[in-house]
């Protein structure tokens, strides 16, 4: 845990996110994150999930883990969290929480704060009652507790926007379940 700045008054009150902190920009990412929750500030009583998308393709497919990023050690004590971020080889499927949570797309154009900068397909739903939403501008979703969602595809890319996960929660867990929505097929590989 880093504390910002150790001497103030409010240290306990501001910490650094973490992330793949100290490694090189891989090229072939989809996106960078960079988390916080009670495992980088103890007193949090929330989880984030903060995204910037790099280009066009799946955060969900069967077999694929979602993303290639190192866990600082409090969270690798918790193997869900690890599951949901794909480091089990089974890799990521549709989920539910038992909490509500909530996710925020939106584009960095200072001209235009409604533009994405690319196209999200949402699956809300679970199997056969699935829904898919495009999402095209800046979005919020809001996914109450035990509300299949996902997956989760950018189709479309012209410039890097963001995702934020929140969760009013201290820590995230994910349910992951094998009820694909008919016929999806991840739009990449």
């Amino acid at each position: 845990m880093a504390k910002v700045n150790e001497t103030k008054k409010y240290a306990d009150y501001v910490y650094e996110m973490k992330g793949p902190v100290g490694l090189p920009p891989d090229p072939a990412s989809l996106r960078q994150v960079v988390l916080a929750d009670a495992a980088v500030m103890p007193s949090s009583p929330w989880h984030f999930e903060v995204f910037t998308w790099l280009r066009t393709g799946s955060a969900y497919v069967p077999g694929k883990p979602a993303i290639d990023m190192p866990f600082f050690d409090e969270q690798k004590k918790y193997p869900i969290i690890e599951q949901a971020f794909g480091l089990q080889p089974e890799g990521m499927y549709p989920m539910y929480h038992t909490y509500d949570e909530a996710f925020l797309f939106f584009g960095t154009d200072p001209d235009d704060p409604t533009y994405l900068g690319g196209e999200i397909e949402f699956w809300l739903g679970a199997g056969e009652h699935a829904e898919k939403w495009v999402i095209n501008k800046s979005t919020y979703i809001y996914v109450p507790a035990g509300m299949v969602h996902c997956p989760l595809d950018c189709v479309k890319f012209e410039k890097p926007f963001h995702e934020i996960v929140f969760v009013p929660r201290p820590r995230h867990e994910e349910f992951h379940i094998n009820l694909w929505p008919p016929g999806y097929k991840a739009p990449f590989k």
